[in-house]
């Protein structure tokens, strides 16, 4: 029996790894220290892939953008998990959307991964696709139709929203990152004031 408590137990990472290929070390996905990290995982959600990704015993499913050689995202699934995995289409390219059916079964639900890159708002990007397409599609309009959409399942979102939230006390740093028995550890803390990355603007994606 599989009920919602087993989400407290679920491993998952989420990671812009700012392109699979590095100018001086090759592919990442061929790094064992990367592989070690995800390996610790029963699921993972990268952004900014910029290229197909896989990796030894996960399920892999990437998402690359037709237009761009930027952006990109890949949802892994440890190959443990043996159940059926639905890839959900959508609309825009920077929202990737998968259902592992049947997931809980008391009472029986779908879960449903949504794994997000919002580029910067005045990236080329954006730029390119209101200048060609007269729009680009607000990201947090999109996911909240999605989430509407599927209320029946129980939902994970993950992501990078470049969300700029100025003094606000937004995020923990994981600290003492380590390995034990192939799981990894580490103790959270709140930025404080002193936090050298503290932004000192706010974007729309940085208001709750």
């Amino acid at each position: 029996m599989r009920s919602k408590n087993i989400l407290d137990k679920l491993t998952v990472l989420s990671w812009n790894i700012h392109g699979n290929t590095s100018s001086t070390e090759g592919k990442k996905c061929n790094s064992k220290e990367f592989i070690k990290i995800l390996s610790a995982c029963d699921m993972f959600c990268l952004q900014e892939t910029k290229e197909a990704i896989s990796l030894p015993n996960f399920r892999c499913f990437n998402k690359n953008r037709v237009s761009s050689k930027s952006g990109g995202l890949c949802i892994g699934i440890h190959r443990t998990i043996t159940l059926k995995v639905e890839d959900v289409p959508t609309k825009c390219e920077d929202v990737q959307t998968l259902r592992i059916k049947n997931f809980f079964t008391s009472p029986k639900r779908d879960l449903l991964i949504i794994n997000i890159y919002d580029s910067p708002k005045y990236s080329s990007y954006k730029y390119k696709k209101a200048h060609n397409d007269g729009f680009y599609d607000k990201i947090l309009d999109f996911l909240q139709n999605l989430i509407v959409a599927n209320g029946g399942s129980e939902i994970i979102v993950l992501g990078d929203f470049n969300a700029r939230t100025a003094n606000a006390n937004h995020c923990y740093v994981v600290e003492d990152l380590n390995f034990t028995n192939d799981k990894m550890y580490g103790s959270l803390s709140s930025r404080g004031s002193d936090d050298p990355y503290r932004d000192s603007l706010k974007n729309s994606n940085g208001t709750y």
